[in-house]
């Protein structure tokens, strides 16, 4: 938590919490080993499964000044070694148990609350924030460890599982009791409808709106994983390991309708051996081998496999919620890897190679099942079209949605550590990284760009023991490294034609009939095709990291440092939106798609290495080691992060497609130019940026001695421990809602309001409300926007110009900031030997700071617009029990 330079999460740990977000890059640009093998999920570039803590012996995160070893990312190497067996029998079994109907504070009057049995299904009036799910949590497991042959064969072994048990409370909108005549016309028709109205139970919160449904519905939470690791000395100079990990997540997940989602199912079965051998004094040789294997399964629900998604309007969905379930993927990432150190004189080498062959197979469905959607339409609303069978529209894949890709991935690296004094050491690497473009392996799918081999990356770095005795120490590096090609941002490639093609059918003179459904009935929809590509040109981003570091000693047992840390991020992956509509005198919402170059085609996103970043930061560290029992660790970064997209894709929530057509247009034919457009159209404050972020930890062993008897049971044997962590508010961006968002008709969304009053730029959201009636402040007013179209009727001062960015600055609002501290209380108690029993007592947010939930920014809700209705935080607290001998 004190490590300085960004957001790091405990996700990877396995204790739930964010990712890490390093020094200005995005969480995939992380990249995660355990015992020195990769845990990276090829579909994403994050973490392959959480690892127990329980497991792990050393943990650390790398975010700046690492050697040439390390590499497939550009962000922060996060590394963690597992426990080995040691020539004593030791082990452990612990819980930790967590009930938020018992273990959580009060909450304001306009946060949810713990709500009676009547108040969940709307027997008794809610309160103003509504109910919280209730859950249970059951952390438990256990470890073991010792000799299988004394001083040769060592075993290590765990197994953990964490269940979660609870309800959630689910609304939705059903027909009226008196909509529930079917008439289609037909017994075949009869039937299906009948079948699907079945699934709609009868409105129980006529009180809020009559044809609202609520209910309370249950969820499972189950991962179990079980660890084991063996170490055989070979011989004096030989060591092997060998490990296997394996953690099934289970959620069950019951919603509103039946129908609505199946249970996910996510296992990952993760393996590793090492054989290392000293060949000499001087030199050290190591071979790795790691196997990881993941299936991911998002299915339709069991009854429910091919049915369709049914879009009602004015009621709930039935069926599938989303239309690309099911998702059934098979990842696999077999690695080799090798290192060879050797000292010689003044220079400590190292030479080595890392290759991976990675697959990444199943089905992604995308409207295979079909999407059926019962509109307003005929003269009817969408229910009554729905009792009559007749849709208004039908949306359905053609083709096998089953693809099964591959890639190479491997690098080359040496580097020399010189000592050319006996306080200065100089570290010279060179890291080479190759990826392979993916293939489909019966050739379904071309993405389009070539293999991007030996991409040099240096590494230059010094330690400078000023005086000589560690009390004064001087440390800077330089080093170039390479992001992955994240799978996610391919995977839409798969969907084009000739082998698989998504059509959508409308009626023609006559209505379309649900008993009748099929690709060849009704017209084909006129709308143009959507087309996904990746520039041929497309290879590994380019991450430039530097630092400069000054450390002092405080004593024996403390120290302080001073860093300051820059990066520039370069060639980074983004989003080409062409064929626009282009801008003409006459351009209307309606003529969009005949502006267009090509009107045969919708939007072309194009994949490419069209963003860039920069990250300067200067932070502090301040550690005292366990000293006298106390512990003491505190980190201070003041920062700024810029660029041009945050992680696009991956529900961060940021604005990373360029509003100006022009932009993304030059830049297929001239670059420099048009990375200058896109800059001066995106370029602003990093969607993870936080300016200010302090934290401090420790603990500390209490001094009471050990007594004989009942008393000294009691006041012996103490510990305590806390954290504390500040983080400013992170930048957000408000969009216009007319048109879709195509505010400047241009053919594509997500464009930017633009600014009537520049005195709200900047602002950030501060307070939170505690009663009602704190939720009429306006934070930010809806005057200081224009979200009205130059040329068009309306248009007003301040309107967005036709296919040009806008006035509103990517991310210039901010976000609350937060505060939290947790507090931590253990009991020790001795039993046998060195053998003891521990009882723990946890709080978290101990002072129970609160602080805004997201404002509502939406000009569809003009009445709500700049206003914040929810608040975060909540004390809450849990108990654990834990035996080690």
């Amino acid at each position: 938590m004190t490590t300085p330079g960004g957001r790091f999460g405990r996700a990877f740990l396995g204790s739930g919490g964010g990712n890490v977000v390093a020094n200005g890059t995005t969480a995939r640009s992380t990249n995660y080993e355990l015992d020195g093998i990769s845990n990276i999920d090829p579909e994403d570039n994050d973490y392959r499964t959480p690892v127990s803590v329980e497991g792990v012996r050393e943990f650390e995160v790398l975010t700046a000044n690492y050697n040439a070893e390390f590499g497939r990312a550009g962000g922060a190497q996060v590394r963690a070694i597992s426990k080995s067996g040691t020539s004593a029998f030791h082990g452990s079994a612990y819980e930790y148990f967590y009930d938020n109907q018992r273990f959580q504070s009060k909450a304001t009057e306009v946060q949810s609350r713990r709500c009676t049995a009547d108040q969940l299904v709307g027997l008794a009036a809610a309160p103003a924030g509504g109910c919280f799910a209730n859950f249970r949590t059951n952390l438990f497991g256990a470890t073991a460890g010792g000799p299988a042959i004394r001083d040769r064969l060592f075993y290590f072994g765990m197994f953990e599982n964490n269940i979660r048990r609870g309800t959630n409370a689910q609304t939705g909108l059903v027909p009226l009791p008196t909509e529930r005549t079917v008439n289609t016309g037909s017994a075949s028709g009869d039937q299906i409808i009948r079948d699907w109205l079945s699934l709609y139970p009868m409105p129980n919160r006529e009180a809020i709106n009559p044809r609202r449904y609520q209910t309370n519905v249950p969820f499972t939470y189950t991962t179990p994983n079980t660890f084991g690791r063996l170490d055989y000395n070979w011989s004096s100079d030989t060591r092997v390991m060998g490990r296997y990990d394996f953690r099934n997540q289970d959620y069950g997940i019951t919603r509103i309708f039946r129908g609505n989602g199946g249970d996910i199912v996510d296992r990952a079965h993760t393996g590793g051996a090492s054989l290392t051998r000293v060949f000499s004094p001087t030199t050290l040789g190591e071979l790795r081998f790691g196997y990881a294997y993941r299936r991911v399964e998002l299915p339709t629900e069991r009854e429910f496999e091919d049915f369709p998604t049914v879009v009602v309007a004015g009621a709930g969905t039935l069926g599938p919620t989303s239309a690309q379930f099911p998702i059934s993927r098979r990842l696999y990432d077999v690695q080799g890897a090798g290192s060879i150190a050797h000292s010689r004189g003044r220079h400590a080498y190292k030479v080595g190679y890392d290759a991976h062959r990675i697959f990444n197979n199943g089905v992604q469905s995308d409207n295979v099942r079909g999407t059926i959607s019962f509109g307003v339409g005929y003269g009817r609303s969408g229910i009554e079209n729905f009792l009559r069978g007749t849709p208004t529209s039908y949306t359905v894949t053609v083709g096998d949605p089953r693809r099964n890709f591959s890639v190479w991935d491997f690098a080359l690296f040496v580097q020399d550590d010189i000592r050319l004094r006996p306080n200065l050491t100089l570290n010279l690497g060179l890291r080479f990284e190759s990826l392979t473009e993916w293939k489909e392996k019966d050739g379904l799918t071309d993405f389009g760009y070539g293999d991007d081999l030996f991409n040099p990356g240096p590494r230059v770095g010094a330690v400078w023991n000023v005086t000589g005795d560690g009390v004064w120490v001087v440390r800077g590096a330089y080093g170039l490294s390479f992001d992955r090609v994240n799978f996610f941002f391919l995977r839409s490639l798969q969907f084009q034609p000739p082998h698989i093609r998504t059509l959508t059918l409308l009626p023609t003179t006559e209505p379309l009939r649900v008993e009748l459904l099929g690709p060849n009935v009704g017209q084909m929809s006129t709308a143009p095709i959507a087309k996904n590509e990746v520039d041929p040109n497309f290879g590994l981003g380019r991450v430039h990291t530097w630092n400069a570091t000054v450390e002092r000693r405080l004593g024996r047992a403390s120290s302080v440092r001073v860093s300051y840390v820059g990066t520039a991020s370069r060639d980074v992956a983004a989003t080409l939106i062409l064929n626009r509509a282009a801008p003409m005198a006459d351009a209307t919402f309606a003529n969009r798609q005949a502006r267009r170059p090509d009107p045969a085609f919708g939007n072309i996103s194009r994949l490419a290495n069209a963003s860039e970043g920069n990250y300067k930061g200067v932070q502090i560290v301040f550690d005292r080691r366990v000293t006298a029992g106390l512990q003491v660790q505190a980190s201070y970064t003041l920062s700024e992060a810029l660029d041009m997209a945050s992680d696009p894709g991956f529900g961060s929530g940021d604005n990373y497609l360029s509003m100006n057509e022009a932009a993304d247009r030059t830049f297929v034919t001239d670059r420099d130019r048009g990375m200058e457009l896109r800059k001066a159209d995106l370029y602003g404050p990093s969607r993870f940026d936080m300016r200010h972020v302090a934290a401090v930890s420790g603990s500390y062993q209490l001094p009471w001695k050990r007594r004989p008897g009942i008393v000294g049971a009691i006041v012996s044997d103490w510990s305590v421990s806390a954290s504390a962590q500040y983080r400013d508010g992170v930048p957000f961006t408000i969009f216009c809602s007319a048109n879709g968002g195509d505010c400047n008709l241009d053919g594509i969304g997500q464009d930017r309001a633009n600014i009537a009053d520049r005195s709200v730029l900047g602002t950030q959201i501060n307070g939170y409300p505690v009663v009602p009636a704190d939720t009429a402040r306006i934070y930010i007013p809806i005057g200081a926007f224009d979200q009205t179209t130059c040329g068009q009727a309306g248009a007003t001062a301040n309107c967005v110009d036709i296919a040009a960015g806008g006035t509103q600055p990517r991310n210039t609002f901010r976000y609350d900031d937060s505060f939290s501290s947790d507090f931590a209380v253990v009991k020790s108690i001795p039993t046998i030997g060195r053998q003891r029993a521990q009882v723990r007592f946890e709080v978290f947010n101990l002072f129970n700071n609160h602080y805004a939930g997201t404002p509502s920014v939406s000009f569809a809700l003009p009445a709500d617009f700049g206003r914040v209705f929810g608040t975060n935080g909540n004390r809450s607290w849990q108990t654990a029990v834990r035996y080690d001998w």
